[in-house]
Protein backbone atom coordinates (compact mmCIF):
# COMPACT_ATOMS: atom_id res chain seq x y z
CA UNK A 1 0.00 0.00 0.00
CA UNK A 2 1.11 2.94 -1.04
CA UNK A 3 2.02 6.20 1.43
CA UNK A 4 -1.06 7.88 0.03
CA UNK A 5 -3.17 5.57 0.22
CA UNK A 6 -2.46 5.10 3.56
CA UNK A 7 -3.37 8.52 4.48
CA UNK A 8 -7.00 8.41 4.63
CA UNK A 9 -7.04 5.38 6.65
CA UNK A 10 -4.76 7.02 9.33
CA UNK A 11 -7.21 9.70 9.34
CA UNK A 12 -9.83 7.52 9.54
CA UNK A 13 -8.17 5.51 12.62
CA UNK A 14 -7.47 8.82 13.95
CA UNK A 15 -11.16 10.02 14.29
CA UNK A 16 -12.32 6.79 15.98
CA UNK A 17 -9.44 7.44 18.80
CA UNK A 18 -10.89 10.85 19.10
CA UNK A 19 -14.57 10.01 18.90
CA UNK A 20 -15.52 6.60 19.98
CA UNK A 21 -14.01 5.91 23.18
CA UNK A 22 -16.01 6.44 26.00
CA UNK A 23 -18.91 7.59 23.57
CA UNK A 24 -22.10 6.10 25.69
CA UNK A 25 -20.16 6.13 28.89
CA UNK A 26 -21.65 8.78 30.08
CA UNK A 27 -25.46 10.40 30.90
CA UNK A 28 -27.38 12.02 28.11
CA UNK A 29 -27.56 15.34 28.56
CA UNK A 30 -30.48 17.13 29.89
CA UNK A 31 -32.73 18.39 27.11
CA UNK A 32 -31.47 17.82 23.93
CA UNK A 33 -29.62 14.82 23.73
CA UNK A 34 -32.66 13.29 25.84
CA UNK A 35 -35.11 14.68 23.22
CA UNK A 36 -33.23 13.30 19.89
CA UNK A 37 -32.66 10.05 21.77
CA UNK A 38 -36.82 10.03 22.81
CA UNK A 39 -37.84 11.18 19.13
CA UNK A 40 -36.01 8.71 17.75
CA UNK A 41 -36.97 5.38 20.12
CA UNK A 42 -40.53 6.40 19.22
CA UNK A 43 -39.44 6.27 15.58
CA UNK A 44 -38.26 2.28 16.48
CA UNK A 45 -40.74 1.58 18.71
CA UNK A 46 -43.65 2.97 17.54
CA UNK A 47 -43.03 3.46 13.74
CA UNK A 48 -43.65 7.38 13.17
CA UNK A 49 -40.87 7.78 10.80
CA UNK A 50 -42.17 10.20 8.62
CA UNK A 51 -43.83 12.25 11.63
CA UNK A 52 -41.81 12.31 14.43
CA UNK A 53 -43.26 12.37 17.55
CA UNK A 54 -42.29 13.27 21.46
CA UNK A 55 -44.09 12.62 24.40
CA UNK A 56 -47.28 11.54 22.71
CA UNK A 57 -47.14 14.82 20.08
CA UNK A 58 -45.75 15.67 17.04
CA UNK A 59 -42.19 17.37 16.80
CA UNK A 60 -42.04 19.74 14.07
CA UNK A 61 -39.24 21.37 15.12
CA UNK A 62 -36.49 19.25 13.23
CA UNK A 63 -36.74 16.79 9.70
CA UNK A 64 -36.18 13.56 10.17
CA UNK A 65 -32.93 12.22 9.07
CA UNK A 66 -31.00 12.90 12.24
CA UNK A 67 -33.47 10.61 13.86
CA UNK A 68 -33.23 8.23 10.97
CA UNK A 69 -30.00 7.88 11.60
CA UNK A 70 -30.30 7.23 15.03
CA UNK A 71 -33.07 4.90 14.88
CA UNK A 72 -31.13 2.62 12.08
CA UNK A 73 -28.34 2.48 14.23
CA UNK A 74 -29.88 1.06 17.38
CA UNK A 75 -32.08 -1.38 15.18
CA UNK A 76 -29.60 -4.44 15.85
CA UNK A 77 -29.98 -3.25 20.06
CA UNK A 78 -33.81 -2.85 20.22
CA UNK A 79 -33.64 0.81 21.72
CA UNK A 80 -31.67 3.75 21.72
CA UNK A 81 -29.18 3.80 23.81
CA UNK A 82 -25.86 6.59 25.13
CA UNK A 83 -23.89 4.74 22.47
CA UNK A 84 -26.07 4.59 19.28
CA UNK A 85 -27.62 8.29 19.92
CA UNK A 86 -24.09 9.94 19.56
CA UNK A 87 -22.49 7.14 17.01
CA UNK A 88 -24.07 9.15 14.24
CA UNK A 89 -22.08 12.47 15.09
CA UNK A 90 -18.94 10.81 15.49
CA UNK A 91 -19.51 8.84 12.16
CA UNK A 92 -20.57 12.41 10.61
CA UNK A 93 -17.40 13.77 11.69
CA UNK A 94 -15.17 11.25 10.69
CA UNK A 95 -17.04 11.53 6.64
CA UNK A 96 -16.82 15.20 6.89
CA UNK A 97 -12.54 14.75 7.76
CA UNK A 98 -12.12 12.33 4.65
CA UNK A 99 -14.25 14.88 2.30
CA UNK A 100 -12.28 17.64 3.50
CA UNK A 101 -9.28 15.37 2.82
CA UNK A 102 -9.64 14.86 -0.58
CA UNK A 103 -10.95 18.06 -1.69
CA UNK A 104 -7.52 19.04 -0.05
CA UNK A 105 -6.13 16.56 -2.00
CA UNK A 106 -7.49 18.00 -5.21
CA UNK A 107 -6.89 21.53 -4.31
CA UNK A 108 -3.12 21.26 -3.26
CA UNK A 109 -2.18 17.62 -3.02
CA UNK A 110 -2.57 14.41 -0.85
CA UNK A 111 -0.20 15.32 2.15
CA UNK A 112 -1.73 19.52 2.20
CA UNK A 113 -5.06 17.14 2.41
CA UNK A 114 -4.17 15.23 4.83
CA UNK A 115 -2.89 18.19 6.82
CA UNK A 116 -6.67 19.81 6.59
CA UNK A 117 -7.95 16.33 7.87
CA UNK A 118 -5.80 16.33 11.11
CA UNK A 119 -6.35 20.27 11.47
CA UNK A 120 -10.37 19.35 11.42
CA UNK A 121 -9.92 16.43 13.31
CA UNK A 122 -8.73 18.08 16.12
CA UNK A 123 -10.00 21.27 16.34
CA UNK A 124 -11.49 21.45 19.54
CA UNK A 125 -15.11 23.01 18.27
CA UNK A 126 -14.84 20.49 16.06
CA UNK A 127 -14.28 17.25 18.34
CA UNK A 128 -17.01 18.70 20.57
CA UNK A 129 -19.87 18.35 18.72
CA UNK A 130 -18.56 14.80 16.75
CA UNK A 131 -18.91 13.53 20.87
CA UNK A 132 -22.14 14.87 21.56
CA UNK A 133 -25.70 14.32 19.66
CA UNK A 134 -26.18 17.44 17.75
CA UNK A 135 -27.80 17.63 14.03
CA UNK A 136 -24.33 19.87 13.42
CA UNK A 137 -22.30 17.16 13.01
CA UNK A 138 -24.41 15.21 9.93
CA UNK A 139 -25.40 18.74 8.65
CA UNK A 140 -21.61 19.61 8.36
CA UNK A 141 -21.04 16.18 6.35
CA UNK A 142 -23.78 17.05 3.87
CA UNK A 143 -22.68 20.40 3.20
CA UNK A 144 -19.07 19.73 2.63
CA UNK A 145 -19.88 16.86 0.65
CA UNK A 146 -21.85 19.24 -1.85
CA UNK A 147 -19.93 21.95 -1.73
CA UNK A 148 -16.96 19.52 -2.73
CA UNK A 149 -19.00 17.86 -5.35
CA UNK A 150 -19.68 21.35 -7.03
CA UNK A 151 -16.78 22.26 -6.73
CA UNK A 152 -14.92 19.24 -8.48
CA UNK A 153 -17.92 19.38 -11.21
CA UNK A 154 -16.38 23.31 -11.79
CA UNK A 155 -13.12 22.11 -12.19
CA UNK A 156 -13.15 19.34 -14.23
CA UNK A 157 -13.31 18.03 -17.39
CA UNK A 158 -15.47 14.84 -17.48
CA UNK A 159 -18.29 13.44 -15.87
CA UNK A 160 -19.01 16.85 -14.82
CA UNK A 161 -22.82 15.96 -14.55
CA UNK A 162 -22.36 13.85 -12.48
CA UNK A 163 -20.59 15.21 -9.72
CA UNK A 164 -23.48 18.28 -10.03
CA UNK A 165 -26.30 15.68 -9.55
CA UNK A 166 -24.55 14.36 -6.13
CA UNK A 167 -24.41 18.14 -5.13
CA UNK A 168 -27.76 18.65 -5.40
CA UNK A 169 -28.90 15.30 -4.05
CA UNK A 170 -26.35 15.71 -1.00
CA UNK A 171 -28.02 19.45 -0.25
CA UNK A 172 -31.23 17.79 -0.05
CA UNK A 173 -29.52 15.55 2.80
CA UNK A 174 -28.62 19.01 3.98
CA UNK A 175 -32.49 20.16 4.23
CA UNK A 176 -33.90 16.72 5.24
CA UNK A 177 -31.26 16.83 8.53
CA UNK A 178 -32.30 21.17 9.43
CA UNK A 179 -33.57 22.53 6.83
CA UNK A 180 -30.82 25.08 5.77
CA UNK A 181 -29.13 23.00 2.88
CA UNK A 182 -30.40 25.53 -0.13
CA UNK A 183 -29.71 28.42 1.91
CA UNK A 184 -26.14 27.84 3.07
CA UNK A 185 -24.71 25.98 0.18
CA UNK A 186 -25.95 27.78 -3.10
CA UNK A 187 -24.73 30.96 -1.68
CA UNK A 188 -20.93 29.53 -1.68
CA UNK A 189 -21.65 28.51 -4.69
CA UNK A 190 -22.64 31.64 -6.09
CA UNK A 191 -20.06 33.66 -4.55
CA UNK A 192 -17.64 31.44 -5.66
CA UNK A 193 -17.64 31.70 -9.52
CA UNK A 194 -18.88 35.44 -8.97
CA UNK A 195 -14.94 35.92 -7.85
CA UNK A 196 -13.96 34.03 -10.46
CA UNK A 197 -16.38 36.10 -12.85
CA UNK A 198 -17.87 33.22 -14.12
CA UNK A 199 -21.85 33.70 -12.82
CA UNK A 200 -22.60 32.51 -16.25
CA UNK A 201 -21.53 29.10 -15.16
CA UNK A 202 -24.57 28.71 -12.83
CA UNK A 203 -26.41 27.18 -15.93
CA UNK A 204 -23.62 24.20 -15.96
CA UNK A 205 -24.37 23.05 -12.54
CA UNK A 206 -28.03 21.72 -13.54
CA UNK A 207 -30.32 23.93 -11.96
CA UNK A 208 -33.33 22.24 -13.45
CA UNK A 209 -32.52 18.84 -13.08
CA UNK A 210 -31.12 18.94 -9.91
CA UNK A 211 -33.76 21.38 -8.38
CA UNK A 212 -36.08 18.60 -9.40
CA UNK A 213 -33.48 15.74 -7.74
CA UNK A 214 -33.60 18.33 -4.45
CA UNK A 215 -37.23 18.54 -4.30
CA UNK A 216 -37.89 14.36 -5.16
CA UNK A 217 -34.98 14.05 -2.18
CA UNK A 218 -37.05 16.28 0.53
CA UNK A 219 -40.30 15.00 -1.27
CA UNK A 220 -39.45 11.56 0.40
CA UNK A 221 -40.00 13.08 3.30
CA UNK A 222 -42.80 15.65 2.63
CA UNK A 223 -45.34 13.30 0.98
CA UNK A 224 -46.03 10.83 3.55
CA UNK A 225 -45.72 13.31 5.99
CA UNK A 226 -48.78 14.82 4.56
CA UNK A 227 -50.21 11.90 4.32
CA UNK A 228 -49.75 10.95 7.97
CA UNK A 229 -49.54 14.71 9.90
CA UNK A 230 -52.07 16.59 7.92
CA UNK A 231 -51.88 20.17 6.23
CA UNK A 232 -50.87 21.47 9.73
CA UNK A 233 -47.88 19.37 10.38
CA UNK A 234 -46.38 20.91 7.33
CA UNK A 235 -47.82 24.27 8.24
CA UNK A 236 -46.26 24.16 11.39
CA UNK A 237 -42.81 23.10 10.05
CA UNK A 238 -43.03 26.10 8.10
CA UNK A 239 -43.86 28.63 10.71
CA UNK A 240 -40.99 27.24 12.79
CA UNK A 241 -38.66 27.51 10.76
CA UNK A 242 -39.19 31.06 9.58
CA UNK A 243 -39.79 31.75 13.26
CA UNK A 244 -36.50 30.43 14.09
CA UNK A 245 -34.21 32.14 11.46
CA UNK A 246 -35.95 35.45 11.73
CA UNK A 247 -35.58 35.55 15.52
CA UNK A 248 -33.21 38.48 17.03
CA UNK A 249 -29.89 37.98 17.21
CA UNK A 250 -29.19 36.95 20.83
CA UNK A 251 -25.32 38.46 20.22
CA UNK A 252 -25.22 41.67 18.25
CA UNK A 253 -21.68 41.93 17.65
CA UNK A 254 -20.94 41.55 14.30
CA UNK A 255 -17.78 39.13 14.30
CA UNK A 256 -18.82 36.99 16.82
CA UNK A 257 -18.60 34.17 14.71
CA UNK A 258 -15.24 35.20 13.22
CA UNK A 259 -14.01 34.87 16.94
CA UNK A 260 -15.56 31.69 17.56
CA UNK A 261 -14.65 30.20 14.53
CA UNK A 262 -10.95 31.42 15.88
CA UNK A 263 -11.13 29.85 18.59
CA UNK A 264 -12.98 26.62 17.97
CA UNK A 265 -9.81 25.95 15.70
CA UNK A 266 -6.93 26.98 18.06
CA UNK A 267 -4.23 26.07 17.85
CA UNK A 268 -4.14 25.87 14.16
CA UNK A 269 -5.70 29.02 13.43
CA UNK A 270 -3.09 30.73 14.82
CA UNK A 271 -1.31 30.99 10.94
CA UNK A 272 -4.39 32.39 9.67
CA UNK A 273 -3.33 35.87 9.92
CA UNK A 274 0.05 35.41 7.84
CA UNK A 275 -2.87 34.17 5.03
CA UNK A 276 -2.45 37.84 3.33
CA UNK A 277 1.49 38.16 3.84
CA UNK A 278 1.15 34.11 1.94
CA UNK A 279 -0.62 35.61 -1.22
CA UNK A 280 1.31 38.60 -1.54
CA UNK A 281 4.23 36.36 -2.24
CA UNK A 282 5.47 36.50 -5.77
CA UNK A 283 6.03 32.45 -5.94
CA UNK A 284 2.54 31.50 -5.21
CA UNK A 285 1.09 29.22 -8.04
CA UNK A 286 -2.49 29.67 -9.12
CA UNK A 287 -3.51 26.14 -7.87
CA UNK A 288 -2.88 27.43 -4.06
CA UNK A 289 -4.83 30.97 -4.99
CA UNK A 290 -7.12 29.44 -6.08
CA UNK A 291 -7.61 26.98 -3.17
CA UNK A 292 -7.52 29.66 -0.37
CA UNK A 293 -10.40 31.62 -2.89
CA UNK A 294 -12.74 28.81 -2.44
CA UNK A 295 -11.86 28.76 1.68
CA UNK A 296 -12.23 32.61 1.58
CA UNK A 297 -15.96 32.78 -0.05
CA UNK A 298 -16.67 29.60 2.00
CA UNK A 299 -16.39 31.02 5.46
CA UNK A 300 -17.50 34.90 4.16
CA UNK A 301 -21.02 33.04 2.61
CA UNK A 302 -21.65 31.22 5.35
CA UNK A 303 -20.18 33.93 7.84
CA UNK A 304 -22.68 36.72 6.86
CA UNK A 305 -25.72 34.19 6.30
CA UNK A 306 -25.07 33.06 10.21
CA UNK A 307 -24.92 36.95 10.99
CA UNK A 308 -28.15 37.59 9.03
CA UNK A 309 -30.82 35.07 9.75
CA UNK A 310 -30.31 33.32 13.26
CA UNK A 311 -29.94 33.74 16.78
CA UNK A 312 -25.97 32.92 17.70
CA UNK A 313 -25.16 29.67 18.72
CA UNK A 314 -21.09 28.32 18.24
CA UNK A 315 -22.34 25.11 17.44
CA UNK A 316 -24.49 26.70 14.52
CA UNK A 317 -21.06 27.55 12.58
CA UNK A 318 -19.64 24.22 12.09
CA UNK A 319 -20.14 23.81 8.32
CA UNK A 320 -17.33 26.85 8.51
CA UNK A 321 -14.66 24.43 9.72
CA UNK A 322 -13.60 22.81 7.00
CA UNK A 323 -12.94 26.21 4.89
CA UNK A 324 -11.00 27.00 7.94
CA UNK A 325 -8.92 23.53 7.86
CA UNK A 326 -8.53 23.72 4.20
CA UNK A 327 -6.81 27.36 4.38
CA UNK A 328 -4.97 26.90 7.90
CA UNK A 329 -3.33 23.71 6.11
CA UNK A 330 -2.07 25.28 3.12
CA UNK A 331 0.14 27.43 5.55
CA UNK A 332 1.26 24.93 7.44
CA UNK A 333 2.31 23.15 4.66
CA UNK A 334 4.63 25.60 3.38
CA UNK A 335 5.99 26.54 6.47
CA UNK A 336 6.95 23.25 6.98
CA UNK A 337 8.08 22.17 3.65
CA UNK A 338 10.63 25.45 4.31
CA UNK A 339 11.49 23.90 7.57
CA UNK A 340 15.07 23.11 9.05
CA UNK A 341 14.91 19.82 10.41
CA UNK A 342 18.10 19.75 11.96
CA UNK A 343 17.39 19.33 15.57
CA UNK A 344 18.63 16.11 17.64
CA UNK A 345 16.50 13.75 19.02
CA UNK A 346 17.29 15.49 22.47
CA UNK A 347 15.57 18.08 21.97
CA UNK A 348 12.73 17.60 20.09
CA UNK A 349 11.38 14.28 22.56
CA UNK A 350 11.62 16.79 25.39
CA UNK A 351 8.90 19.25 23.55
CA UNK A 352 6.77 16.30 22.60
CA UNK A 353 6.27 15.17 26.15
CA UNK A 354 5.89 18.65 27.19
CA UNK A 355 2.72 18.96 24.62
CA UNK A 356 1.07 16.11 26.58
CA UNK A 357 1.48 17.48 29.84
CA UNK A 358 0.08 20.96 28.26
CA UNK A 359 -2.68 19.02 27.07
CA UNK A 360 -3.23 17.30 30.56
CA UNK A 361 -3.07 20.71 32.59
CA UNK A 362 -5.21 22.00 29.84
CA UNK A 363 -7.64 19.54 31.29
CA UNK A 364 -7.00 20.17 34.96
CA UNK A 365 -7.78 23.87 34.32
CA UNK A 366 -10.92 23.48 32.33
CA UNK A 367 -12.02 20.77 35.02
CA UNK A 368 -11.94 22.94 37.84
CA UNK A 369 -10.21 19.57 39.55
CA UNK A 370 -7.29 21.00 41.17
CA UNK A 371 -7.66 22.63 44.34
CA UNK A 372 -6.37 26.38 43.94
CA UNK A 373 -3.81 25.86 46.29
CA UNK A 374 -0.46 28.21 45.58
CA UNK A 375 1.60 25.07 44.90
CA UNK A 376 -1.28 23.62 42.37
CA UNK A 377 -1.10 27.08 40.84
CA UNK A 378 2.98 27.31 40.56
CA UNK A 379 3.07 23.55 38.85
CA UNK A 380 0.43 24.86 36.18
CA UNK A 381 2.23 28.37 35.49
CA UNK A 382 5.81 26.21 34.96
CA UNK A 383 4.21 23.80 32.43
CA UNK A 384 2.59 26.25 30.31
CA UNK A 385 5.71 28.82 30.61
CA UNK A 386 7.92 25.64 29.61
CA UNK A 387 5.45 25.20 26.76
CA UNK A 388 5.62 28.50 25.27
CA UNK A 389 9.64 28.71 25.84
CA UNK A 390 9.39 25.22 23.61
CA UNK A 391 7.39 26.31 20.85
CA UNK A 392 9.61 29.56 20.94
CA UNK A 393 12.12 27.57 20.20
CA UNK A 394 10.54 25.25 17.43
CA UNK A 395 9.80 28.56 15.69
CA UNK A 396 13.18 30.07 15.84
CA UNK A 397 14.80 26.76 15.00
CA UNK A 398 12.64 26.81 12.22
CA UNK A 399 11.18 23.50 13.39
CA UNK A 400 8.14 23.60 11.78
CA UNK A 401 7.28 19.94 11.64
CA UNK A 402 8.17 19.19 15.26
CA UNK A 403 5.75 22.16 15.76
CA UNK A 404 2.58 20.62 14.36
CA UNK A 405 3.13 17.26 15.71
CA UNK A 406 3.36 19.25 19.46
CA UNK A 407 0.21 21.43 18.69
CA UNK A 408 -1.41 17.64 17.89
CA UNK A 409 -0.27 15.84 20.68
CA UNK A 410 -1.24 18.63 23.10
CA UNK A 411 -4.90 19.16 21.82
CA UNK A 412 -5.73 15.76 21.05
CA UNK A 413 -4.42 14.82 24.67
CA UNK A 414 -6.74 17.20 26.05
CA UNK A 415 -9.81 16.40 23.87
CA UNK A 416 -8.86 12.72 25.28
CA UNK A 417 -8.49 13.53 28.38
CA UNK A 418 -11.43 15.66 29.32
CA UNK A 419 -13.53 13.35 27.36
CA UNK A 420 -12.56 10.60 28.73
CA UNK A 421 -12.36 11.85 32.94
CA UNK A 422 -14.50 15.31 33.09
CA UNK A 423 -17.50 15.14 30.62
CA UNK A 424 -19.17 11.93 32.43
CA UNK A 425 -18.54 13.73 35.66
CA UNK A 426 -20.17 17.08 34.35
CA UNK A 427 -23.19 14.99 32.50
CA UNK A 428 -23.80 13.58 35.73
CA UNK A 429 -24.05 16.76 37.71
CA UNK A 430 -27.05 18.10 35.94
CA UNK A 431 -28.62 15.40 35.10
CA UNK A 432 -32.51 14.15 36.50
CA UNK A 433 -31.44 10.49 35.52
CA UNK A 434 -30.57 9.55 39.20
CA UNK A 435 -33.78 11.61 39.91
CA UNK A 436 -36.00 9.41 37.48
CA UNK A 437 -34.60 6.41 38.89
CA UNK A 438 -35.24 6.55 42.05
CA UNK A 439 -38.35 7.97 41.61
CA UNK A 440 -39.54 4.61 39.39
CA UNK A 441 -37.70 2.26 42.06
CA UNK A 442 -40.92 3.91 44.47
CA UNK A 443 -43.51 3.23 42.30
CA UNK A 444 -44.83 -0.34 41.53
CA UNK A 445 -44.39 -1.18 37.51
CA UNK A 446 -46.94 0.71 35.05
CA UNK A 447 -48.06 3.30 37.87
CA UNK A 448 -49.33 6.51 36.42
CA UNK A 449 -47.37 9.66 37.51
CA UNK A 450 -46.97 13.29 36.45
CA UNK A 451 -44.79 16.29 37.35
CA UNK A 452 -45.88 19.28 38.85
CA UNK A 453 -44.92 22.72 37.16
CA UNK A 454 -41.66 22.34 35.61
CA UNK A 455 -40.60 19.79 32.76
CA UNK A 456 -37.31 18.01 31.84
CA UNK A 457 -37.13 15.36 28.41
CA UNK A 458 -34.98 13.45 30.69
CA UNK A 459 -37.91 12.03 32.89
CA UNK A 460 -39.91 10.86 29.42
CA UNK A 461 -36.64 9.31 28.23
CA UNK A 462 -35.48 7.51 31.40
CA UNK A 463 -38.96 6.80 32.33
CA UNK A 464 -39.91 5.27 29.06
CA UNK A 465 -43.42 7.08 29.18
CA UNK A 466 -45.27 10.12 27.62
CA UNK A 467 -45.11 12.87 31.10
CA UNK A 468 -48.39 14.95 31.82
CA UNK A 469 -47.35 18.35 33.21
CA UNK A 470 -49.87 20.06 35.31
CA UNK A 471 -49.43 23.64 36.72
CA UNK A 472 -51.91 24.43 39.57
CA UNK A 473 -53.16 23.17 42.57
CA UNK A 474 -56.84 22.38 40.76
CA UNK A 475 -55.43 20.03 38.56
CA UNK A 476 -52.89 18.30 41.04
CA UNK A 477 -56.16 17.73 43.42
CA UNK A 478 -57.90 16.06 40.65
CA UNK A 479 -55.22 13.91 39.61
CA UNK A 480 -54.51 12.71 43.27
CA UNK A 481 -58.55 11.99 43.15
CA UNK A 482 -57.71 8.83 40.84
CA UNK A 483 -59.11 5.65 42.63
CA UNK A 484 -56.03 3.72 41.70
CA UNK A 485 -52.67 5.11 43.07
CA UNK A 486 -50.75 7.74 41.63
CA UNK A 487 -47.99 9.63 41.81
CA UNK A 488 -46.18 13.30 40.89
CA UNK A 489 -42.68 14.58 41.22
CA UNK A 490 -42.94 17.81 42.40
CA UNK A 491 -40.02 20.84 43.99
CA UNK A 492 -39.29 20.88 47.51
CA UNK A 493 -40.16 24.51 47.32
CA UNK A 494 -43.64 23.89 45.43
CA UNK A 495 -44.41 21.04 47.97
CA UNK A 496 -43.79 23.68 50.49
CA UNK A 497 -46.49 26.03 49.35
CA UNK A 498 -49.45 23.59 47.96
CA UNK A 499 -52.48 24.00 50.27
CA UNK A 500 -54.68 20.38 48.60
CA UNK A 501 -57.09 20.81 52.43
CA UNK A 502 -59.32 23.15 50.32
CA UNK A 503 -60.21 20.59 47.11
CA UNK A 504 -60.59 17.33 50.45
CA UNK A 505 -57.57 15.73 48.68
CA UNK A 506 -54.73 14.26 50.62
CA UNK A 507 -50.72 14.43 49.55
CA UNK A 508 -48.52 11.81 51.12
CA UNK A 509 -44.68 12.12 50.81
CA UNK A 510 -43.11 9.09 49.20
CA UNK A 511 -39.52 10.01 49.00
CA UNK A 512 -37.32 13.07 48.63
CA UNK A 513 -35.10 12.63 45.33
CA UNK A 514 -32.29 14.92 45.21
CA UNK A 515 -29.93 16.42 42.55
CA UNK A 516 -26.52 16.66 43.05
CA UNK A 517 -24.15 18.91 41.20
CA UNK A 518 -23.74 22.34 40.05
CA UNK A 519 -27.65 22.39 39.02
CA UNK A 520 -28.24 20.97 42.45
CA UNK A 521 -32.00 20.84 43.50
CA UNK A 522 -34.28 18.79 45.68
CA UNK A 523 -37.63 17.12 44.49
CA UNK A 524 -40.40 15.22 46.06
CA UNK A 525 -42.04 12.27 45.58
CA UNK A 526 -45.68 12.48 46.54
CA UNK A 527 -48.74 9.47 46.00
CA UNK A 528 -52.64 9.81 46.88
CA UNK A 529 -51.79 6.48 49.19
CA UNK A 530 -49.29 6.86 52.27
CA UNK A 531 -47.90 3.31 52.00
CA UNK A 532 -44.63 2.09 49.80
CA UNK A 533 -44.88 -0.11 46.82
CA UNK A 534 -44.52 -3.58 47.83
CA UNK A 535 -42.49 -4.63 43.86
CA UNK A 536 -39.89 -2.58 42.89
CA UNK A 537 -38.87 -2.72 39.14
CA UNK A 538 -36.14 -5.44 38.32
CA UNK A 539 -32.22 -3.86 38.37
CA UNK A 540 -32.90 -0.77 40.69
CA UNK A 541 -32.08 -0.99 44.33
CA UNK A 542 -33.66 1.52 46.75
Amino acid sequence: MSQERSLPIILALLCMILYIPNLGGRDLWCGRETLYAEVARDMLLNGHWFVPHFNGEIYFNKPPLYFWLIALISMPVGDVTEFTLRLPSALSALGTVLVVYFLGKRLYGARTGFLAGVILASSPGFHKYACVAKLESPLSLFITASIAAFYVGLTTSSNKRRYFLWGWFLMGLAMLTKGLGVVLIAPVIFLYLLSRRELRRVWETEPVLGGLILLATMMVWLVPGYVSGGPEYIHSLVEHFSHHVGQSPKYMKPFYYITESFVGTLPWSLVLPAAFFYLRRGNVDAKHREGLRLSAVWFIAMWVIFSLIMAKRSRYILPMYPAIALAAAVLWEDYIARASETWSKMKVIPTLALSLCAGVVMVLITSYTIVSTPLGGNIIAICLIAMLVAWWLLVRAGQYRTLFISFFIMIASFEMAYTQLVLPIESQAGAEKAVCEKALANMEPGARWILYKFFSPDYVFYGRTHIKVIGTEKELADFLSSKERVYCILRETDYAEIDLSAFNVSAFKITELEKTGKRAARFVLISNRPDKPDKVPPGVEL
